[in-house]
């Protein structure tokens, strides 16, 4: 017969599955002084031995002393933070590491929160929390109850003090702790009846000793929390009898008088509302609240500070803004490709910050990045470079050349500096090389744009290229005149499954947009995806970042409202995007400059794409159901590339053959009036930073100068080089 110990150690070894640890909890961590203690449990420092995790928290339960409903608890807790610990990519809550037993103790070794709580914040802050704070603060907490309420789990005792940075310095980010009194249930319409949580966070029907759903219990507690964080007081009050404080809750409403009160926008306490209804089911879900106007409108209105924007893209457009060495036209802009950090804080921007790279630590960094593709020595050794130079940017430039063991290979080769260089521009530098080291290793057949080799010599990073000469695809379509729906249904097609392969082996491109699709040579030629600038590679099928880049007009509604997001479903939608300007000659949700920017991105989250009228009067139902699919704001409901080839669109055999000459002539518009923007845009920039563009020819010829007079970047940012494509035509505004 088992031993008590043993049928804890079994019973612990089901409940924790890959979490459970056997032997002694010693042989892998020591254990630290005692932090604090309760009546239930006590928690010590951690320390894995060896090193490797060296703040962690050992959380120690007596488990033959509790009762049966506390056993319960302990268990539903286990159930509830492994599920978070497997689901939270974006790390908004703690984490569990592993759980052992140890006689009648069942032991937890828990992630280490060491930064101060939101309570702790709010009780230091000089005058209390500013909205703006607030603001950060609440989207990261709603994040957090998105994911719980997804995997069926509700926390129960949701306060500011259970919100805690990972860190004590800045780099801290606020995580979601202690779920004690955390539940877990497959069946999301389950009442319970079970009197837990703090008092003044409590909901009316706790209060009342009703069943509840816990899910909508946590969302009451998270509307209290958001009223403490802005006034410092509790919505109901406090004291030391409940049934006073329990009446107002389920009797008084919260008041918003006062002088605090008075500075708050309206938004925020229109939330705040609709987060303490005392009827349960009029409640926000955490997913509503996130879309409410003081989380996503208000932050917008905060973020994009235009401004401040504009001075700092002005002074960068005269390293970005340049005469085309040809008389064809402009050069790409290859536009600001991030909005600074800086200027998404509403703290006062710094300094630019350069990085100092030496020549040994960037041929060590470069060459790991581009494994195979990287060559020891100089360009020179193995290219004869042209005087012809196709671009000229912040950080290097792009000119054609040739193989000197065979003259016929022309490429185009890209030289950039990297002394002084921003480290988040080395970043994408190395992400770059590690894109086209992948690309080289899969495309066998070279259906994407082909990388010869990549070399560093002289802090100059080159990368040699294909030289694609046959123009971008709208380019094509509007010089050969005639454009079928047959016709669309190829070029997307072949879009389509670049992108799926690229999705297929790991890389998001992250820069969708027509400039991009490139035809390898005048007349009958492959049509190739160009330009792996923002690329990024993640073995993850799910992996989620908050990058904020890309072209404005083709961004997608999750990038806009800065939230974490699967950059492959951005990528089908800036597609989507392409195809709608591709027929009508229009962006789906308009255009936008300088402060228009704002409209732009609210009309992206708020506006469903308009088919009516104009070139949409003659193409088919099904394309424009296929356009709509990839438009969908949802990123879950968004097709993958391998879902969208198939859609019935794609698939027929009997789609019209008849000139869409609308779209086409939209389509002529549409590329005028994007070249006219850039060149307005280039001579506001001459009114704003007094001329500091300048032309290929005279930076050659007076280098010295132009080195003395460049101005000064105002604030830190991942720039993009203008010299990242290669004979791409202007394009639009890049953040």
């Amino acid at each position: 017969m088992a031993s008590r110990d043993e049928h804890l150690t079994n019973q612990t070894r089901v409940l924790a599955e890959e979490f459970f640890a056997e032997g002694s909890v010693h042989k892998r961590w020591e254990i630290g002084q005692l932090l604090r203690s309760s009546r239930y449990c006590e928690f010590f420092e951690a320390a894995e031995r060896g090193g490797k995790k060296e703040n962690a928290l050992c959380k120690k339960i007596p488990f033959k002393e509790l009762d049966s409903f506390q056993k319960k608890n302990v268990t539903s807790e286990i159930q509830v933070i492994k599920k978070i610990t497997r689901a939270d990519k974006l790390h908004r809550c703690q984490h569990i590491i592993e759980v052992y037993v140890n006689g009648d103790d069942l032991l937890m070794i828990l992630e280490r929160l060491t930064g101060e709580d939101l309570f702790d914040r709010l009780s230091k802050a000089e005058g209390g929390l500013s909205e703006d704070e607030v603001r950060s603060h609440a989207k990261i907490m709603l994040e957090a109850l998105i994911l719980l309420q997804q995997l069926g789990c509700a926390h129960r005792n949701i306060k500011p003090e259970v919100f805690k940075f990972s860190r004590p310095d800045e780099l801290g980010e606020l995580r979601m702790s202690d779920f004690s009194f955390g539940y877990q249930s497959d069946n999301p319409n389950k009442l319970i009846k079970q009197l837990c949580g703090t008092p003044p966070y409590l909901p009316p029907e706790i209060c009342r000793n009703q069943f509840y759903k816990p899910v909508l219990a946590d969302m009451w507690s998270f509307g209290a929390s958001l009223y403490v964080l802005f006034s410092g007081t509790f919505p109901f009050g406090s004291g030391d009898k409940l049934d006073p404080l329990f009446n107002r809750i389920q009797n008084a409403q919260p008041s918003f008088s006062g002088s605090k009160w008075k500075s708050i926008s309206e938004p925020a306490k229109d939330l705040i509302c609709k987060l303490l209804k005392k009827e349960p089911e009029e409640r926000l879900s955490a997913a509503e609240a996130v879309d409410s106007p003081f989380i996503r409108y208000a932050t917008l209105r905060q973020r994009f500070r235009y401004a401040q924007i504009k001075v700092i893209a002005m002074n960068r457009l005269m390293q970005f803004l340049v005469e085309d060495a040809e008389p064809t036209g402009l050069a790409d802009t290859n536009e600001v490709p991030s909005l600074p950090k800086e200027v998404l804080s509403p703290k006062a921007l710094p300094a630019k910050t350069e990085t100092t790279i030496t020549e040994g630590a960037a041929k060590s960094r470069f060459s790991k990045a581009a494994g195979a593709l990287f060559t020891e020595g100089s360009v020179h050794e193995r290219w004869d470079v042209d005087e012809k130079v196709l671009g000229k940017g912040a950080f290097g430039e792009v000119v054609t050349g040739r193989a000197k063991d065979n003259p016929e290979v022309q490429v185009a080769i890209k030289n950039m500096r990297l002394r002084g260089v921003p480290e988040e521009q080395l970043a994408l530098f190395e992400g770059e090389c590690a894109s086209l080291r992948l690309l080289c290793d899969m495309d066998k057949s070279h259906r994407l744009l082909h990388a010869y080799e990549v070399s560093e010599h002289n802090n100059t990073l080159s990368i040699v290229l294909e030289l694609c000469r046959g123009g971008p695809l709208f380019d094509r379509i509007v010089k050969k005149g005639t454009y079928s729906e047959m016709d669309a249904a190829r070029d997307l097609r072949k879009m389509l499954e670049d992108i799926k392969f690229l999705h297929s082996i790991g890389i998001a491109h992250r820069d969708i947009k027509p400039e991009n699709f490139m035809f390898t040579k005048e007349g009958v030629s492959q049509l190739k995806l160009i330009d792996f600038g923002f690329a990024i590679y993640s073995d993850d099928p799910e992996h989620m970042v908050n990058d904020f880049l890309g072209t404005i007009q083709y961004l997608p509604p999750e990038i806009v409202r800065r939230q974490w997001y699967q950059p492959k479903k951005a990528d089908i939608w800036s597609l989507g995007v392409v195809v709608y300007v591709m027929f009508s000659g229009r962006f789906p949700f308009g255009n936008a400059m300088g402060k228009n920017v704002e409209m732009l991105f609210q009309r992206i989250v708020r506006k469903e794409p308009d088919f009516r009228g104009g070139a949409w009067v003659h193409v088919s139902e099904s394309c424009k159901d296929l356009v709509r699919w990839m438009l969908n704001k949802n990123p879950r409901l968004r097709p993958t590339a391998e879902e969208a080839l198939k859609h019935p669109w794609l698939r027929s055999t009997e789609l019209s053959t008849q000139s869409l000459k609308a779209s086409v002539d939209e389509l002529q518009a549409f590329q005028i009036r994007s070249k006219f923007r850039v060149a307005l845009f280039r001579m506001v920039a001459l009114r704003n930073i007094g001329g500091a563009i300048y032309d290929v020819s005279q930076q050659r010829s007076s280098e010295e100068s132009s080195k003395s007079t460049e101005p000064k970047s105002e604030g830190s940012a991942t720039e993009k080089p203008a010299d990242q494509d290669v004979n791409k035509p202007a394009s639009e505004e890049t953040v």
